[in-house]
C-alpha cells in the first residue's frame, strides 16, 4: 500500500523541472546596461549580442508581485522554478516553452524584417514561420477566422489599426501580454505588464476554420510560396544565399500573377488564393524593405557620402 501511494505522489508531479537561470547583465550593451540601472521596470527585453533576444524579470522592479502572481500558474504549467536569493531572472527558456513556434536564439540579421504582426499571427497558428506580415494580411485572419470582442482576455489578440502605423500583441492573460515592439532588429520579444487598450481592437480567433480549408488545385502554388517563405526566413535570420534574392523576387512576382488569373471554384479555394497572395504581397513587402535599406541598414549604397 505505501508503495501504491508512493507512486501515486510521484505520477502526480510534473516529470520534471527546470529552473530558471540569474541573468548576467554584463552581456548587455553599454547603453542598456545604463538603462537597466535606472529602470524599475520588472519586465525586459534584449537584443544579445547581435544574434539573440532575452526577455527577463527583475525582482526588485515595480509591480513584480504582481507579475509573479500572474505568471506563476504557467510556471508551474510548464514546469519551471523562479530561483531564489536572485535579483535578475532570464526569463527566455521558459518564454520558449510557452511560444515554441518563435525562435529567441536567432535575431533578425537584416535591419528590418520581423514585426508584430508576424508575430501574432504565428502565435495563433496562422502562419508557419517568423517573418515581416502586411496590415492587409494580418486583418484578412481576424476578418474572416476571428470574433471582435469588447476587452482582451487570456488567448485573445488586440490590434492596433492605425493607416499609417499598425501594432499587434496576443494576450497572455487580461493583465499580460506577449508582442515584438517593432520590424527592427534590436527590438526584442517581449513580455508587457498591463499594455495600454487605447485604440485598440481585441479579438478572439479560432483556428478550426482556417485548418480545414483545403484547395488541391492550389497545392502546387502553395509549395512554392512556402519555398519561398523559407527562403525570406533564413535570409532574413541569417543573411543566407544572399545571391537568390532577385530571383525569388521575380518568382513572386509570377506567382502572384498566376494567383491573379486563377479563378475558384468554391469558397475554400477563394479562401486559399487570398492568403497564398497576401503570403506573398507581405514577402513582396520584405523584400522591398531590404532592397532599400540594404542588409547592413546602409541602404544598399544609396546615400553617399557616408558619415
Amino acid at each position: 500500500m505505501k508503495l501504491l501511494i508512493a507512486l501515486i505522489v510521484v505520477l502526480s508531479l510534473p516529470a520534471y523541472t527546470k529552473d530558471l537561470k540569474e541573468f548576467d547583465t554584463s552581456v548587455l550593451a553599454p547603453g542598456d546596461r545604463i538603462n537597466r540601472f535606472f529602470s524599475d521596470y520588472a519586465l525586459d527585453a534584449f537584443y544579445i549580442g547581435y544574434e539573440k533576444y532575452k526577455i527577463i524579470l527583475d525582482r526588485e522592479g515595480d509591480n513584480v508581485d504582481e507579475i509573479l502572481s500572474v505568471l506563476s500558474p504557467f510556471f508551474k504549467k510548464y514546469g519551471y522554478v523562479l530561483p531564489k536569493n536572485v535579483e535578475i531572472a532570464d526569463l527566455t527558456p521558459f518564454v520558449q516553452d510557452m511560444f515554441p513556434m518563435i525562435n529567441f536564439d536567432i535575431a533578425a540579421g537584416v535591419p528590418k524584417s520581423f514585426n508584430c504582426l508576424n508575430t501574432t499571427l504565428l502565435t495563433q497558428g496562422f502562419l508557419k514561420r517568423q517573418s515581416y506580415s502586411s496590415a492587409e494580411e494580418f486583418e484578412f485572419y481576424t476578418e474572416n477566422f476571428c470574433k471582435e470582442i469588447s476587452h482582451s482576455v487570456s488567448g485573445s489578440i488586440s490590434y492596433y489599426p492605425n493607416r499609417s502605423v499598425q501594432h499587434s500583441r496576443l494576450n497572455i492573460t487580461s493583465e499580460i501580454s506577449f508582442e515584438k515592439p517593432s520590424n527592427h532588429k534590436t527590438k526584442a520579444y517581449r513580455l508587457n505588464y498591463k499594455p495600454s487598450s487605447k485604440g485598440l481592437i481585441h479579438y478572439k480567433c479560432n483556428t478550426q476554420k482556417f485548418q480545414s480549408i483545403s484547395c488541391r488545385e492550389l497545392d502546387y502554388i502553395s509549395s512554392k510560396v512556402d519555398q519561398i517563405d523559407e527562403y525570406y526566413y533564413q535570409f532574413s535570420a541569417k543573411l543566407k544565399d544572399t545571391h537568390l534574392r532577385s530571383l525569388n523576387e521575380e518568382n513572386i512576382d509570377a506567382l502572384m500573377n498566376s494567383l491573379e488569373s486563377y479563378k475558384a471554384y468554391n469558397t475554400e479555394c477563394e479562401m486559399k488564393k487570398n492568403m497564398l497572395y497576401l503570403r506573398l504581397e507581405s514577402l513582396r513587402g520584405l523584400s522591398d524593405i531590404i532592397r532599400v535599406e540594404g542588409v547592413n541598414g546602409d541602404y544598399d549604397g544609396l546615400i553617399s557620402p557616408k558619415f
